[in-house]
């Protein structure tokens, strides 16, 4: 039987790796100061880079 905690826990994980996954490949597939006005990968936003780095964390 699933109980209401390992529900939880399970779908906190997965919803935290989707968080980290999708910001770190834009960043790693964004070019560093690209000058292209219409990007197929944007860079982060600073707000991004942060949430970034405490998912990671």
């Amino acid at each position: 039987m699933v109980t209401p905690d390992e529900v939880e826990r399970r779908f906190t994980l997965l919803t935290a790796a989707a968080r980290f996954d999708e910001p770190r490949r834009r960043d790693a597939l964004a070019p560093p100061g690209s000058e292209d006005p219409y990007p197929q990968a944007v860079p982060l936003s600073r707000d991004e880079a942060l949430e970034l780095l405490a998912c990671a964390g």
